[in-house]
């Protein structure tokens, strides 16, 4: 492990300054920068990770897929932050000027969020038989959301895939219902598993007090260690993200004294912060990939790792190095 200790003091200094000045950004130039920094860790860790899946494991294998996932919305999020938007009417060459619409960036973390929620609340806070059974009732719900298109499938091509998905959620049932885990569940609890999360196709399902009760996203995210500066982040990308009062209102806002930009900013971080919790979580599924990881660019070690530490508590850093050049 890389200790702290073996950097020169005006190297410790400089990443000190480094620090200060990237882990709170206080512009839009500064931001993307930061969160450049953070996006070259989690995609050198995609690149590292690679060998490690097949689809002959498609629990471990679909754990990278949530990964790719989630660090391919950071880069979307960048894009739509750092080019921002114009137009130019060809007809009345009216200009809109050149501005940043958070509408478009909000759904994209909200999406971010959830598939580490669903990442973390699989492979973090379960393993075992355990696992197992959230991982199945996850794809049950998932391909019971599909079979909604049975109504419209016309061609052949579409009409099989139809049925051969309803023999997948047959063969997880079954999986499912071999558990030992499962079947030590109590009747009134597999009685709530098939109405409130089978049949209302949730995918927040998790082990609670011995019980498999759906949880709401907010929830699930407070299950990963997050502190009490995240409790109303859920209803705040969510209430960005649909056409609620609160949005159309705000919206008639935005663009006077720069609100697009300050909205704008406020989800990135968000999305960088995500980020950062998601390589921290990536590590601790698949701890072979911590020595790659101790082998990248140390200014970004020190942002993922002081970012998981300020939000989430000192034990969730993957490494010592931002502790000991930062204390």
């Amino acid at each position: 492990m890389l200790k702290a200790s073996i950097l020169k003091p005006m190297t410790i200094q400089y990443y000190r300054q480094e620090y200060n000045r990237l882990i709170m950004p206080d512009g839009s130039a500064t931001m993307i920068e930061s969160l450049d920094t953070i996006f070259h860790i989690a995609y050198r860790l995609f690149e590292d990770s690679r060998h490690i899946f097949s689809r002959g494991d498609m629990i471990r294998y679909e754990a990278n897929l949530l990964y790719q996932m989630s660090f391919l919305k950071c880069l979307s999020v960048k894009k739509l932050y750092e080019g921002g938007l114009s137009y130019i009417n060809p007809h009345t060459q009216t200009d809109m000027g050149n501005f940043k619409d958070p509408y478009s960036i909000y759904p994209i973390v909200r999406a971010q969020f959830e598939a580490y929620c669903i990442f973390n609340n699989i492979y973090i806070q379960h393993s075992g038989e355990q696992q197992l059974a959230i991982y199945y009732l996850w794809v049950i719900s998932g391909l019971k959301y599909r079979q909604g298109f049975a109504s419209v499938a016309t061609t052949p091509e579409n009409l099989r895939k139809v049925a051969d998905e309803a023999a997948m959620i047959d063969e997880y049932l079954v999986r499912l219902q071999a558990l030992e885990t499962y079947n030590s569940l109590s009747d009134r609890n597999k009685i709530y598993i098939d109405r409130q999360i089978i049949h209302r196709k949730n995918i927040q399902g998790k082990f609670t007090n011995g019980e498999i009760v759906a949880q709401a996203w907010h929830a699930l995210f407070s299950s990963a260690g997050t502190n009490e500066t995240f409790h109303q982040l859920y209803a705040d990308l969510s209430l960005m993200t649909h056409p609620s009062n609160v949005s159309v209102f705000q919206f008639d806002e935005i663009f006077r004294e720069n609100g697009d930009e300050n909205m704008s900013h406020f989800a990135v971080n968000l999305s960088r912060i995500i980020t950062s919790f998601f390589i921290r979580d990536f590590i601790e599924a698949f701890p072979v990939l911590r020595v790659a990881y101790l082998g990248y660019d140390t200014m970004g070690q020190i942002l993922v790792d002081s970012l998981n530490r300020m939000f989430r508590g000192a034990s969730y850093q993957v490494s010592d190095i931002a502790s000991e050049t930062l204390d």
